[in-house]
């Protein structure tokens, strides 16, 4: 269980455990999809077809020439070929509407596609079972970090320290969660769901492919990796750009409260973009948090990066930013006893 006031910061690099694609990743699987001049060619892949219908069933959904949206997939697609990820694509086409809608089309249905192909499954072969094998990942850990040592009467406690700002859009965290309670507790899964939708305080600055249908909120509800185009094109208006979601004030200002109130923050996967540390600190931060974050990996140049901007930023001490050369599981493992202290 975590005792001291804890934000959790998670970031797409966490999900490569999971067989989640990361920032790169997504985006040349996006890209692949969008190079429509392969269709009814001996090089036509699935997901090509597959996304050329959902453009097409979209265009008539918000009422625009389907034409006009291929041709702005492919403006994406061109730009794409020169970025870094597919959010900053999203970012430089903020002006155009039908390529902003083509991009959130994708965005949705890559995220979707990729929680289907996850090894994380939507249902467990049996009570009490995990809808995932091996322990080798975060949501494991994470797991196993809250739950350790707590009374069954007590488990309504077990997030009550904990913040987490997520800027994966998939729902991992909140599909697992219930089932390492259910496990850990003895209690049905339908209890531990109630109990995670209660206490789980949680929030996705990028938007996110909409809620779980059992989790208490407004959103569009999605099951686990539903692909139904009915889904894909509902939960379309619940993807943002940083640029959007950063016009809601009073949400920024949520979550930098939340950070600046806590002792630790835990970055995991984290790509120490500024677009997302604009989400989390707006000036130094008085309570100096020690800071654990995973950088397996992580080049030198990067890792001097990220320190620098911590410094800079949120005003902190160089003894207290621990950057550890570890995967987000291994960070979670080996440093449990501190976590939970």
């Amino acid at each position: 269980m975590i005792r001291t006031k804890t934000t959790l910061v998670i970031g797409s690099g966490a999900g490569v455990e999971l067989d989640l694609p990361g920032s790169v990743d997504l985006l040349g699987r996006i890209l692949q999809a969008l190079d429509f001049a392969r269709l009814g060619s001996d090089l036509q892949t699935d997901d090509m077809s597959t996304f050329a219908k959902l453009i097409e069933a979209h265009a008539k959904k918000i009422k625009v020439d389907p034409m006009d949206m291929m041709a702005a997939a492919e403006r994406i697609r061109t730009s794409g070929r020169i970025a870094d990820s597919f959010d900053c694509v999203m970012e430089q086409y903020a002006h155009d509407p039908h390529a902003l809608a083509v991009a959130k089309l994708a965005i949705a249905q890559f995220t979707l596609v990729a929680e289907a192909r996850s090894p994380l499954q939507r249902k467990v072969e049996h009570d009490g079972g995990l809808p995932m094998r091996g322990t080798e990942n975060w949501l494991y850990q994470f797991g196993k970090l809250v739950t350790a040592g707590v009374p069954r009467d007590q488990a309504g406690k077990c997030l009550d320290n904990l913040a987490i700002v997520n800027f994966s859009r998939d729902r991992s965290l909140e599909h697992f969660l219930p089932f390492m309670m259910a496990t850990a507790f003895g209690m049905t899964l339908k209890e531990a769901r109630a109990l995670v939708g209660d206490k789980l305080n949680i929030a996705h600055p990028l938007g996110s492919v909409g809620r779980l249908p059992w989790e208490p909120d407004e959103l569009p509800a999605a099951e686990w990796g539903d692909l139904a185009a009915e889904v894909v094109h509902s939960v379309v208006p619940v993807v943002d750009t940083a640029s959007e979601r950063m016009k809601h004030k009073d949400y920024v200002t949520g979550l930098r409260k939340a950070v600046s109130g806590s002792r630790r923050l835990v970055f995991l996967g984290f790509s120490w973009h500024p677009r997302e540390m604009d989400f989390l600190f707006d000036g130094p931060l008085e309570k100096q948090p020690d800071v654990l974050a995973s950088a397996y990996g992580m080049p030198e140049p990067v890792r001097l990066a990220a320190t620098r901007m911590m410094q800079d930023r949120a005003g902190m001490r160089a003894d207290k930013l621990g950057l550890v050369e570890m995967r987000s599981f291994e960070l979670l493992r080996e440093f449990s006893l501190f976590l939970q202290s």
